[in-house]
């Protein structure tokens, strides 16, 4: 019986999320999804902070497109798990509230990293590759399909 289930299994590949796609996988894989995007944002938010806007607009560049009423819950949840800080800037028009990854979700990403290359090895390893240099691990590249 074992083997019968096993054999009715697709064969594993890496399927890359498309636009169309994306809410049919979001519907099926939530917890995944979240924990990918929480990855991302966090990579995201290490060297440079960002705003929601241009948080939003990188995760629609890599096919995931969540409205404003999806992301900002999802970045105060993160901030009040200490994964990312926020601080605002006034500008002429508006109040801006920019987001950067503390420390905590620094530790969080590498941790993460390391299991997902431990667990995926070679089919994740370019999509994860990193330069150490000094201290500081700068990320060199982040596959799109991965992050999609």
């Amino acid at each position: 019986m074992k083997k019968a289930a096993r054999d009715s299994c697709p064969p594993h590949s890496a399927t890359l999320v498309t636009r169309e796609t994306h809410a049919e996988e979001q519907e099926k894989h939530p917890e995944f999804l979240r924990g990918v995007i929480r990855l991302f944002i966090i990579q995201q938010t290490m060297q440079k902070p960002a705003c929601g806007y241009a948080i939003r607009k990188a995760l629609q560049q890599h096919g995931s497109d969540l409205s404003p009423g999806t992301l900002y819950p999802l970045l105060h949840t993160w901030e009040d798990e200490g994964l990312l800080k926020s601080y605002t800037e006034h500008d002429k028009k508006r109040v801006r509230v920019y987001y950067q990854a503390t420390d905590t979700g620094k530790s969080y990403y590498t941790q993460a990293r390391s299991a997902v290359t431990r667990l995926m090895g070679k089919d994740l390893a370019p999509a994860l590759h990193v330069d150490q240099t000094g201290e500081d691990a700068q990320i060199e590249t982040v596959a799109v399909g991965f992050f999609a």
